[in-house]
């Protein structure tokens, strides 16, 4: 080759050893790649012996992998790669990595083994009983197709019956595959309901792997409170008293479960010093005067503290910051009646789709020119928000996923780490979540309020089934 040589790129298969491979070519100049790899072929060779498994029962002699049954899953080989370049490389001290100097025109190339895996060697999960709140759209909706996908069987309650039609029709059109999952009928704003529905599944009793209480309301820019069927201010009844009245309900269904857990849907606006939380009014308590008070409008309040005027984006943060304290006090009693388990808080981040459905539907009817700036900015511009097919992935690997089968509280947060680049890591929740007292007593102010005694219903007779689960 005469003057500068242009990259390219080649699969080449060694037939003693049946490794893809991959090689690169760059840097000025021609290099004799044919005198390159009869001069390297056999030190390749030696240091592909050393680093692969001596032979053992059940493999193929000839090529050192595992003897591939009929009907088994592809068996993954590693990826070699070849690095052609005209200047010498340093030697990169990693394990795995062998470089040659030297070659003509003082070329060097360098091997590199990479372990690669494929979906098809991935071990799949178990497939597990899930029941899902909030999956007829946004988050929930993307993470029911997964789920379904993956094989798990789902319970999807929707608030009614043409809710629960055109839900399991979407899946059916997303080609989603394995059994077809069940969605009865539970309206979040009719505790009511909440307790017909918890009844037919005790009665069903199928048991419950994942528990996961995603469904959530805002309804940001409304002046005046919305209430539920039994007058309690909308957000916290269906954010927060809906689902604890559900978790104490279906104890049951869980004690027969398989490895469970349970995950919530919070948000980091439930902490004053995060970015989202410090605009407007931060989330507070207070002393539950509100719903101690009932929250009922008779009585005057709409918010959980009994703060005046009532604030509808306050009221979103103040049931996240329920949610955060209903999880560890749940946690906590699960733990003092001998059946721990992983309960799961977590912040998806900044979710808004382009569509005029998903969570921002609500608040767009009070002030849709300004949710459409806002989205502009921080979906279009700033890239801070996560799709709901991203947050719907990790809702699905939070409820299935086997590293977060330990028991005990934990609070994941998606963050942003850069433009269009989002990481879920522990977080730590704000200092007010992480109070006992309050955590306490908002569990026995929110057991009344659903008619449910503060006390969860006795374990099974004899051992503890999820004693595999302590920590």
């Amino acid at each position: 080759m005469a003057g500068r040589a242009a990259p390219f790129t080649a699969n080449s298969v060694w037939p003693a050893r049946r490794h893809r491979c991959r090689l690169v070519h760059s840097g000025n100049g021609g290099i004799p790649l044919r005198w390159q790899w009869l001069r390297l072929e056999r030190r390749l060779q030696q240091q592909l012996q050393a680093a692969e498994p001596e032979h053992h029962e059940g493999q193929c002699p000839h090529q050192g992998e595992p003897a591939q049954r009929q009907g088994a899953a592809p068996v993954d080989r590693p990826v070699i790669s070849i690095v052609v370049r005209r200047k010498a490389l340093r030697r990169t001290g990693k394990s795995g990595a062998i470089n040659h100097r030297g070659g003509a025109n003082g070329g060097s190339l360098a091997l590199h083994r990479v372990n690669s895996m494929t979906p098809s060697s991935t071990p799949a999960a178990a497939p597990r009983r899930i029941l899902l709140t909030g999956a007829s759209s946004g988050i929930g909706y993307q993470a029911a197709v997964q789920l379904c996908r993956a094989g798990h069987r789902l319970t999807l309650p929707c608030r009614d019956a043409a809710t629960a039609a055109d839900l399991l029709s979407r899946l059916d059109q997303a080609a989603v595959a394995g059994a077809a999952p069940q969605a009865p009928i539970c309206d979040l704003a009719d505790l009511a309901s909440v307790e017909r529905c918890a009844a037919e599944l005790l009665r069903q009793g199928e048991p419950i792997d994942s528990l996961v209480l995603n469904a959530g309301l805002q309804y940001s820019g409304s002046p005046e409170p919305r209430r539920s069927a039994q007058g309690h201010e909308l957000t916290i009844a269906v954010n927060h008293l809906a689902h604890q009245a559900l978790a104490q309900r279906l104890i049951p269904l869980l004690d027969g479960g398989r490895d469970p857990r349970l995950v919530i849907t919070a948000s980091e606006v439930h902490d004053p010093a995060a970015a989202g939380g410090r605009v407007g009014k931060p989330a507070g308590l207070g002393d539950l005067a509100g719903l101690r008070a009932g929250l009922r409008p008779e009585n005057g309040h709409a918010m959980v503290s009994g703060c005046l005027p009532f604030d509808a984006d306050k009221a979103y943060k103040d049931s996240k910051l329920c949610n955060l304290l209903f999880a560890r006090e749940l946690e906590r009693r699960l733990r003092g009646r001998g059946t721990p388990l992983p309960v799961l808080a977590w912040s998806p981040g900044l979710v808004i789709p382009p569509s005029s459905g998903g969570f921002f539907r609500y608040s767009r009817r009070h002030n849709e020119w300004g949710q459409r700036l806002f989205a502009l900015v921080a979906r279009d511009l700033l890239r801070i928000t996560a799709t709901a097919e991203q947050a719907g992935r990790l809702l699905a690997e939070l409820s299935t996923a086997g590293q977060h089968g330990s028991a005990g509280c934990r609070y994941w947060s998606n963050r942003v780490v850069g433009p269009g680049r989002l990481r879920l890591e522990l977080a730590e929740p704000s200092a007010e979540a992480l109070t006992d007292s309050l955590a306490h007593e908002l569990w026995a102010l929110s057991a009344e309020r659903v008619g449910l005694a503060a006390e969860l219903p006795s374990p099974p007779a004899g051992a503890s089934p999820w004693a595999d689960l302590h920590s």
